[in-house]
């Protein structure tokens, strides 16, 4: 989600995707950024049983340094890449069902849902607020790296479709596993790890950024059509 259809706000550093999870420890202050690092150098180093323990760990960050509504909405309060509402319009056109999968925050999964009208979601967490705007509580989903497999595996068995009828546009280390599961796997501006397990791979210099180019291995004519637009 970020840095696939939402604009990338922050560097990849660790050899994580670059997230909203940074961008909020950004927001809180170098004290807080240094300590949310700490973090990606013990989940690289196998530190954390699971996602779900890294995410527990970032939100005890969130807590020691007072995140609150305000500064939250700011962190998901980022643009989408250019060419993205025109391309799931696309997929519409086609008939496709579209999904999205992200270790990230459930507020901007619902934005991202609501406004390119995607047919299924899954969000890492979801913060709860009190009156007052002070975070009270959460809710954790074990929705990246195998999370994001399963989720997808689940909705390849309901729809009774096979791996190879799937396609998968990502740009995090985090993808890899889902890029080697579907029949058309596409790397947009991501990290070489994901660029190796791809099919495909788009590669744009900063400032012209499009997300419009994916759908050149869907449909060669519509690309030609959505382009102009």
């Amino acid at each position: 989600m970020e840095g696939t259809i939402f604009k990338k706000v922050v560097k990849s550093t660790h050899g994580t995707a670059p997230s909203s999870w940074t961008y909020i420890a950004d927001l809180l202050g170098p004290e807080a950024k240094e300590m949310e690092e700490e973090t990606k150098k013990i989940w690289n180093a196998g530190g954390y049983k699971s996602y779900l323990e890294w995410m527990d760990a970032t939100i005890d960050i969130h807590r020691k340094f007072n995140l609150n509504k305000k500064i939250f909405d700011e962190a998901m309060n980022v643009e989408y890449w250019n060419g993205v509402k025109e391309t799931f319009d696309f997929f519409r056109e086609k008939g496709y069902k579209t999904a999205l999968i992200s270790g990230g925050f459930k507020a901007q999964a619902d934005k991202a849902q609501k406004d390119l009208k995607i047919n299924y979601a899954l969000a890492g967490c979801e913060y709860f607020w009190d009156k007052k705007g002070n975070l009270y509580h959460w809710n954790l989903n074990n929705s990246d790296f195998e999370g994001k497999i399963n989720f997808m595996k689940e909705h390849i068995k309901a729809a009774k479709i096979s791996p190879n009828q799937c396609a998968f546009i990502g740009d995090g280390p985090n993808d890899v596993g889902l890029a080697k599961e579907v029949g058309l796997s596409i790397s947009f501006n991501g990290c070489e790890d994901l660029e190796n397990a791809v099919k495909y791979s788009i590669k744009q210099t900063k400032g012209n950024e499009d997300f419009r180019e994916v759908i050149k291995y869907f449909d060669s004519n519509a690309y030609a059509r959505y382009m102009k637009k």
